[in-house]
């Protein structure tokens, strides 16, 4: 049974919303390019390439917690539905910083020259995924921000389309 839609937990203009999460895209897109150029020795015995494995298990997790999100959202049940995408946000997080980890510790991968079209499609869809990840952060804090502003309009909406919570 659909949930009464929530109350908004935070009130932010629109506009001065849109200009955080652009600031934050452009501060982690510049961090991943700069960190793509350094690199720090890492203490002896630590296997840079856990960072790595941490973010395929992280990914994999946010993928996971996204679908949970869209099937509860259409399912109406909003407390499962933030609880999910709370969720992946803070994973997001820490694949950020589990990514900048690695690339610190490990600098910058190459591949072998053994298979060119391989490795430069791997390259290539690696890279791609990454500067989507920094670009979809923006999308992926909009829908918050909307949700902050827009509740008490989309509570109306529903009430007026007989989508309500209650029975």
């Amino acid at each position: 049974m659909p949930q009464a839609y929530p109350t908004a937990v935070v009130r932010i203009a629109e506009a001065v919303a849109k200009r955080w999460i652009w600031i934050f895209s452009i501060i982690v897109f510049l961090a991943v390019v700069i960190l793509n150029r350094v690199q720090v020795p890492a203490p002896d015995g630590l296997d840079v390439h856990v960072f790595a494995r941490i973010n395929a298990v992280i990914n994999s997790a946010v993928s996971v917690l996204l679908l949970v999100g869209l099937f509860t959202a259409k399912a109406g049940n909003w407390k499962a539905h933030r609880a999910a995408m709370l969720s992946a946000l803070v994973l997001s997080v820490l694949f950020l910083v589990s990514y900048i980890l690695h690339h610190l510790f490990a600098g910058e991968t190459t591949f072998g020259e053994q298979v060119p079209s391989r490795c430069s499609t791997t390259s290539f869809s690696l890279h791609t995924s990454c500067w989507l990840a920094c670009h979809c952060r923006s999308f992926c804090l909009r829908p918050i921000v909307h949700l902050a502003r827009n509740s008490q309009r989309i509570a109306n909406w529903q009430n007026a389309c007989g989508r309500s919570g209650s029975t």
